[in-house]
């Protein structure tokens, strides 16, 4: 970990010198054809955009020695070496130092900066984008690293596979048991929906009746204590499934009636009254 976190600071690095000696051979040959520096800054940025592509394929390809550290190193017995992945990450700087070797006596500071921005740019192209792949393409058609990825491989495919499949397995047995306990509920209450649809076949014109509501109330109650609103909810259609087509004079259903009763037990809320309305 802390040799990752090194090697990140010194991607960064590499890379900012690298961003910086694009922006400055772009201004700098836009200067050289005549434009001033006015113009230069608008069309260097927009120049920039216009190189982000391959600017973003350089940095992929700085933090692709990181993801690599994390591979074990029997597939990459040369890539995944420390002095290798210091290498790889301090190639812009290493460009610019070979940058150093062609200092004459005499030229101006511009040149001098080009000089190591050019070099920067050709030992890190060279390194990071021809020979490292080609590198990485060798260490993988070694036999001992191409066995060990592909048994690596292979078993972190079954690792995965095993996961779903528990997971898989994990949400059936939550299913089956909700299910149970649906089924269990439903039993528990169906003499319950019988004495309520009972309460509501006698008592549909005086069901305000102060001793029919307490049973009812009771037997809300009951379904609140034992599955909440959803043995509630339960409990009532069940009632209603007992229960045959309201009498033509009916002015309200059995269904309002039900939550006229449990109207404050638990969340039950009142609903608006369907006058008319079956059950």
């Amino acid at each position: 970990m802390p040799q990752t976190r090194i090697l990140q600071k010194l991607h960064f690095i590499s890379t900012l010198w690298f961003a910086l000696s694009v922006i400055f051979i772009v201004a700098l040959s836009l200067y050289q054809a005549g434009y001033n520096w006015f113009i230069i800054f608008s069309l260097s940025g927009y120049s920039i955009g216009l190189l982000y592509p391959i600017i973003a394929f350089y940095i992929l390809a700085v933090f692709k020695g990181t993801q690599r550290a994390e591979e074990p190193e029997i597939e990459h017995p040369l890539t995944n070496t420390a002095i290798y992945n210091i290498f790889y990450s301090l190639c812009p700087l290493l460009g610019a130092c070979s940058g150093l070797f062609s200092f004459q006596v005499g030229i101006g500071k511009s040149e001098f900066i080009l000089n190591l921005s050019v070099a920067t740019l050709i030992v890190t192209f060279m390194v990071w984008i021809i020979i490292d792949p080609l590198v990485t393409v060798i260490e993988n058609n070694i036999p001992g690293a191409h066995e060990h990825r592909q048994k690596r491989q292979e078993a972190e495919r079954l690792e995965q596979e095993r996961l779903a499949r528990e997971r898989d397995e994990l949400l059936q047995e939550m299913k089956v048991k909700e299910e149970n306990e649906k089924t269990m509920l439903t039993e528990y209450l169906k003499p319950y929906a019988t004495q309520l649809s009972d309460l509501i076949t006698n008592n549909r014109f005086r069901f305000e009746n102060d001793h029919i509501v307490i049973q009812a109330g009771e037997i809300g109650l009951i379904a609140w204590q034992r599955g909440g609103m959803e043995g509630m909810k339960l409990l009532q259609d069940l009632t209603l499934t007992n229960l045959p087509e309201s009498p033509p004079n009916s002015y309200i259903s059995a269904k309002d009636i039900i939550s006229i009763w449990w109207d404050g037990i638990g969340d039950w809320k009142h609903l608006p009254i369907s006058i008319f309305s079956r059950h």
